[in-house]
């Protein structure tokens, strides 16, 4: 984080006061790299939620509930909550797999 450096988005990081105190008077390498690995999580996380909230999650949601509250009880009986792989818990030919468009 070279102080003479062009301003860029990639070249700046937000810091609260204190860790801009810090900063101003010991900007030495090793606290540059950990305030440089701190901005690339951030920069990761806002890029993960930008991507999730592009996701139908909702309306896939909606969708499993709907088809669990139409299943009857005898539908149910063999129902376990351990743990299976994906083809072993959707019988494809029944079509209950709720596909993302």
């Amino acid at each position: 984080m070279d102080q003479n450096a062009d301003v860029k988005p990639e070249n700046l990081i937000a810091m609260c006061p204190m860790c801009y105190a810090t900063y101003l008077i010991d900007d030495n390498k090793k606290l540059c790299k950990e305030l440089q690995g701190k901005k690339n999580v951030l920069t990761t996380h806002k890029q993960s939620v930008r991507l999730l909230d592009d996701f139908p999650l909702e309306k896939g949601i909606t969708g499993v509930i709907t088809k669990i509250k139409k299943l009857k009880e005898k539908d149910l009986v063999q129902a376990v909550l351990d743990p299976k792989e994906l083809n072993k818990k959707i019988d494809p030919s029944q079509n209950l797999a709720y596909t993302f468009q």
